[in-house]
């Protein structure tokens, strides 16, 4: 009489473990690159957005002796370029990628006589790791950053005293 070995058919537990474990590995390298991407994104809109607001501000101040109207104006700087037409309409109340509201603002900077011949832009929603690379990208175009606590603030353009 011949002897046949039954053969089980089905996935063992050492195997299920090792499928379990090699998913959890490609759902948190996945996760660590959305998380990073997310970031770098944001920090590229925050870039954007500054460059735009630098840009608009010296278009305006062409025909202005200074942008000491930015702190006169209800809602600052942006909403002043809105409201001449610099700026669209939708930036009205621009909110930095973090959802704070963006500032723009007439500057002097400290141990200078008050001029407001630079524009201060603050975006207070950024996190330090973000606002340090922000400054990392914005200091080469001459923007220098201040200390305002939280989120990024810099200067533009750069005076040297």
């Amino acid at each position: 009489m011949l002897c046949i070995k039954k053969r089980n058919n089905g996935v063992g537990l050492l195997e299920l473990m090792l499928s379990l474990a090699i998913i959890a590995a490609i759902m948190l390298m996945a996760t660590r690159y959305f998380i990073i991407a997310n970031q770098n994104m944001k920090v590229s809109q925050a870039t954007e957005i500054a460059s735009t607001l630098i840009n608009s501000s010296f278009k305006w101040v062409e025909g202005q002796p200074d942008f000491s109207d930015f702190n006169t104006t209800t809602g600052g700087g942006v909403n002043k370029l809105v409201k001449d037409g610099i700026l669209p309409q939708s930036w009205n109340g621009k909110e930095d990628p973090w959802g704070k509201t963006i500032t723009l603002t007439g500057f002097t900077s400290p141990g200078s006589k008050p001029d407001n011949q630079q524009i201060k832009i603050t975006l207070p929603g950024a996190p330090d790791a973000s606002a340090d690379r922000i400054d990392d990208i914005l200091s080469q175009q001459g923007v220098v950053r201040d200390d305002c606590g939280n989120g990024y603030c810099g200067y533009y353009p750069a005076t040297t005293t």
